[in-house]
């Protein structure tokens, strides 16, 4: 059974090392542990720890999954977590889940420090930028936005709200543009 585990939270991309303390994990040998897996407490499928290592009969480690694609598709991007209780499998069975064996993913956070072109003013400028060969190329004087001038702040088109948008619930803070 799994009574604590150590780091009740990590990001959604995984390798935080957890530590669960219980009972049973080694009862013959280092070996009676088959399986250490993150079972979202909304009832999607388990995702198995990277790695598991058994200290003792009471405590084991584990390596964080990546758990992106178990992130829920609905709600707003960057404010969901998954809550997964951890369980342990060994020849006896998996442990039961209780609210002593939660691990909480957390979002991945973009956080922007950036010139103007970083945060996007490049971009508005039809500046395209090829990630392939690192080189920017266009740009026009004359930007075919219409309206007030969007502040690279807002860019839809900014560095780092591409990368964002790309990732399934990271959240996007941008602290400085210049």
């Amino acid at each position: 059974i799994v009574t604590s585990v150590k780091a009740g939270s990590g990001p959604v991309s995984g390798n935080t090392r957890v530590m669960v303390l219980g009972a049973g994990f080694a009862p013959d040998d280092k070996d009676a542990v088959t399986s250490v897996d993150f079972a979202p407490t909304d009832g999607s499928a388990s995702v198995a720890a990277r790695s598991f290592r058994v200290l003792t009969d009471g405590s084991l480690t584990a390596v964080t999954p990546d758990v992106t694609g178990s992130l829920p598709t609905s709600g707003k991007q960057g404010d969901d977590s998954l809550e997964t209780d951890v369980t342990v499998t060994t020849k006896d069975g998996t442990s039961p889940t209780s609210k002593k064996d939660l691990f909480t993913f957390d979002p991945v956070s973009i956080i922007q420090l950036g010139d103007s072109v970083a945060s996007g003013e490049g971009t508005l400028y039809a500046y395209h930028y090829d990630s392939s060969t690192g080189v920017w190329s266009g740009g026009s004087p004359f930007p075919d936005w219409t309206g007030k001038y969007p502040l690279c702040h807002d860019s839809q088109f900014a560095y780092g709200q591409v990368v964002t948008d790309s990732l399934p619930d990271a959240k996007f803070t941008q602290l400085a543009c210049t």
